[in-house]
């Protein structure tokens, strides 16, 4: 949470959803790692929260 926080992840959402190729370039971050960073973060949120959520458009 700390590194997704770092890279201000949520601020970048706040328009819609973006895939992880967008974020990384918006963030100077690798792609595949930032991908991998959100997978974690959708599966951690949805385990403590009720309903569906999506945090990022997978699609590209």
């Amino acid at each position: 949470m700390r590194v997704a926080s770092t890279l201000q992840i949520a601020d970048h959402l706040n328009d819609g959803a973006r895939s992880a190729e967008k974020l990384a370039s918006l963030t100077g971050s690798d792609a595949d790692a930032l991908y991998r960073l959100l997978r974690t973060c959708r599966r951690w949120y949805l385990s403590r929260r009720p309903g569906p959520n999506l945090c990022f458009d997978s699609d590209g």
